[in-house]
């Protein structure tokens, strides 16, 4: 006993250089929203992860003269979600799950999305599709399931591109998880998003969809450079 609870321990407090090494950098200010907040990020941990950040403080740009980014249209507590998984490699979620705290989530985590779809950081995009689903399959205390929020679905549709994998996995989500018609989901059917419709009715003609699972590597997003090796 232990030994195995001297190797939890240790499992815990070791890193390696190369993952530790992005806090020895200098930190760039991050100004968000119309209230500026502001977050103070080493920069290779920025540079490493996010192609945005990474032209932003390149030679000859003036954010890397200033060492400041601003973004103005965005929201500090979504940007403190991408932080916290750049320092820690998690996303922070609601420490229950409950009709409440599910649509809390599901929103924040299409925020988070969308933000780095800008941002152009495809490995935290496919952690947001992991936290969804790990979302999605957890159950309330009393076992009751709970798919993705109308309110997050419908943000989706309506501030992302056709084509884009987080519609595909709310789509899929209701197709696989519903037992019942999907269009019952929303009080008319003049709420539900247009795109959403044509979507679920394209998978739900498909025979094999229903031998189908939602594995979150279906909707990774890929970089540039994955694209070209294809």
């Amino acid at each position: 006993m232990a030994t195995e609870i001297s190797q939890r321990s240790a499992k815990r407090v070791r890193l390696s250089a190369n993952e530790a090494k992005g806090i020895f950098s200098e930190t760039v200010t991050i100004v968000v929203g119309p209230q500026g907040n502001v977050f103070h990020v080493h920069e290779d941990l920025l540079r490493e992860s996010s192609q945005f950040f990474d032209k932003a403080m390149g030679a000859g740009w003036k954010e890397s003269q200033d060492r400041k980014i601003t973004l103005p249209s965005d929201e500090p507590a979504i940007v403190a979600l991408y932080v916290y998984w750049l320092y820690y490699g998690a996303i922070p979620m609601s420490p229950e799950v409950t009709f409440k705290s599910a649509k809390l989530d599901d929103l924040r985590h299409v925020k988070a999305w969308i933000l780095v779809d800008k941002l152009i950081d495809t490995k935290f995009q496919n952690a947001v599709i992991h936290a969804i689903l790990e979302r999605v399959n957890t159950p309330t205390k009393n076992g009751t399931p709970i798919n993705v929020s109308r309110g997050a679905v419908n943000y989706a549709f309506e501030n992302t591109m056709k084509g884009a994998s987080i519609r595909r996995l709310f789509v899929d989500s209701y197709c696989w998880n519903t037992e019942r018609d999907v269009t019952s989901f929303w009080k008319t059917e003049e709420d539900i998003p247009h795109d959403f419709l044509v979507q679920a009715v394209k998978v739900l003609v498909k025979p094999p969809f229903l031998t189908a699972k939602l594995q979150a590597s279906n909707y990774y997003v890929q970089n540039q450079e994955e694209k070209a090796k294809g």
